[in-house]
């Protein structure tokens, strides 16, 4: 390797450390300013229930100090937590505090509360008292602002008419999409590379992916028509795991199996025996060219991100699952593990939507795998359509439209809801409008010159 690539990838590195610890902090401070608020409303300030959260606060501070923050801004508009106006990713727990601090917030008539890193608890101590006071009644919010080290940045008019705008939830999972693609390809560039690169990176895009499916399932299933820009790895590997993640939620299982599921996908290319699908798309360098034994070569790349063998291990199941591998080989879990099974599906279909058709390419996925899953087949049909979302189909009416929607129900297996591109516009429920006529044949939207993401931001 270079001097100079070398430079870059440490320089990379070093970015990934320090924002992964700002955001990182910005969690915690959002969680230690929510108990020192919540106790400073419920005791009185002498009280030693304050004494600890009163340090921890200040101990966070500091490290806001020592990373070269002037300020330590915590922002609540809406859905969204910031610190310093980047957006955090919060874990369940510090959004629902989070949650709280932005009611507080709104009875301050503030969005953003700014605090010095050197406060001293002297000062702290006062924010509190002048806090208690606002809270009941005894004074003016204004006040606040007027402490040493403490500044509140008001809402904006619309915001306190009760008029805030919030951010469409498709956008944020556009931006949860295109954030996750990037990530992914990093951490793949890094386990190539032989470096250590941390396990919470892909975690969190697990959970962020999980969050998104929550909100907009179908626009995930539609991004999965996005064209290939970029990192062609980092965008299969997300492409398995929101597959996967949406079969779990077809399955009505627990909240930690769809997250589950999704850091299995995103790992499992660590763990390929045959990398020539993805040849040229990470360096030559790759531990994982020409390993035959999955196993080995997922214990040296995924070793590096600290990840545990238990979840190595499931990650190998998924070339089981596939038949690349013997059952019971290489993982400690029963052979056919599910969430194995699934992402094995969602991996082959995410490699055969690149090169043909979404329709053609669930034909190819039955074909290939119905004899051997036929009930995970089924699923994996009811979850993405019989015409799978993002296709161009056309009515036996001559109108074109597009698939915008999974299916609900059998009856939207064959008529589902469509967003209609020509011959009418709107969206149609198929199931419910047999004037249009039943889908006759699937289109290229190439052809047609269709950008078939836009119709879901519609």
């Amino acid at each position: 390797m270079s001097k100079r690539s070398r430079g870059s990838l440490d320089d990379l590195m070093a970015v990934d450390r320090d924002h992964e610890r700002l955001g990182r902090l910005g969690c915690e401070l959002v969680n230690r300013l929510f108990v020192l608020a919540r106790n400073t409303l419920l005791f009185d300030l002498n009280n030693e229930a304050l004494s600890h959260p009163v340090a921890q606060l200040l101990s966070s501070l500091r490290e806001a100090g020592q990373l070269g923050e002037s300020r330590v801004a915590l922002g609540v508009v809406g859905d969204n937590l910031s610190l310093n106006q980047a957006l955090l990713k919060p874990d369940s727990a510090t959004y629902n505090n989070g949650q709280f601090l932005g009611r507080l917030y709104r009875r301050l008539q503030a969005q953003e509360l700014e605090l010095d890193p050197g406060l001293s608890e002297e000062e702290l101590r006062a924010f509190m008292s002048a806090l208690r006071q606002v809270a009941e009644g005894k004074a003016d919010p204004a006040t606040l602002s007027e402490l040493r080290g403490v500044r509140l940045v008001p809402l904006s008019d619309a915001d306190a008419g009760g008029q805030s705008v919030e951010i469409d939830s498709r956008i944020q999972v556009l931006r949860t999409y295109a954030g996750s693609v990037a990530v992914v390809a990093r951490v793949m560039a890094l386990a190539a590379h032989g470096q250590r690169w941390s396990p919470s990176l892909l975690r969190r895009v697990g959970h962020d992916l999980a969050d998104a499916a929550a909100r907009e399932p179908d626009l995930l299933l539609g991004l999965l028509q996005l064209p290939v820009e970029g990192s062609r790895l980092g965008v299969h590997l997300v492409r398995c795991a929101i597959l996967a993640l949406l079969c779990v939620a077809r399955l009505a299982l627990p909240r930690r199996a769809g997250a589950e599921a999704a850091l299995i996908a995103l790992c499992h290319h660590l763990a390929r025996p045959d990398e020539r699908a993805f040849r040229g798309t990470v360096p030559d360098t790759n531990l994982a060219v020409g390993e035959t034994d999955p196993l080995t070569a997922a214990l040296a790349l995924c070793g590096g991100g600290g990840l545990n063998e238990g979840l190595i291990r499931r990650v190998v199941g998924v070339y089981e699952a596939a038949g690349q591998g013997r059952p019971g080989l290489y993982s400690n879990e029963q052979p056919g593990d599910l969430l194995g099974r699934i992402t094995a599906l969602g991996d082959r279909f995410a490699m055969l939507i690149e090169t043909v058709r979404p329709d053609e390419a669930l034909r190819l996925l039955l074909v290939e795998r119905q004899l051997d899953e036929p009930v995970l087949c089924r699923l994996f049909v009811n979850t993405v359509g019989l015409y799978p979302v993002g296709s161009v189909v056309e009515l036996e009416s001559g109108a074109t439209a597009v698939v915008v929607r999974a299916p609900r129900g059998r009856q939207q297996l064959s008529r589902p809801v469509v967003q209609l591109v020509r011959g009418g516009s709107g969206l149609v429920d198929l199931s419910r409008t047999p004037e249009l006529g039943a889908i006759v044949s699937t289109l290229d939207p190439a052809e047609l010159g269709e950008n078939v993401v836009h119709y879901f931001l519609l």
